[in-house]
Order: structure tokens, then sequence, then C-alpha cells
């Protein structure tokens, strides 16, 4: 597992994510929306979600403050 403090940019990005694992989500401030294979979610703070992180996948900022992310994700261990 790796974890990190995200602060999302304010527009999507040009193409979507994926890649190997699994991913958790936690809005520690403000507002996200998430795009999680095709499909749009709006996070607010304290909310959270978990996903196969090999579905396409990507987020932006909703409002003016910046947020803040808490992500969480797996990747298969090495041999």
């Amino acid at each position: 597992m790796d974890a990190f403090i995200l602060t999302p940019a304010s527009e999507f990005s040009d193409k979507p994510m994926a890649h190997e694992g699994q991913e958790l989500l936690f809005v520690l401030e403000v507002r996200e929306e998430v795009v999680y294979n095709g499909r749009s979610y709006f996070l607010e703070q304290g909310d959270r979600c978990y996903y196969d992180a090999s579905a396409p996948h990507y987020g932006r900022i909703v409002g003016e403050k910046q947020s803040k992310i808490l992500v969480v994700f797996t990747m298969k261990p090495e041999r």
C-alpha cells in the first residue's frame, strides 16, 4: 500500500488514469468530482470511495477553494 495527500486541479486531465491495483479516496477538505469508468460522482468532505484502479478514472475540485484528498492505493506485489 502507498498513501499520499492529493490537491487536485480545477480541470480534468486530458485523459483518465488506469493502473493495476485498488484505490481508496477520502475527501479531507471541500468537494471533489470523481469520474470512474465513465460515470461522475460528487464527494463532500468526509466522503470516501473505493474502486478497482484498472478502470479509467480521474477527478477535479468543485468550487473555488482548494481540495485535499487522502489517496491510498495497492499494487500487485512484485515476485
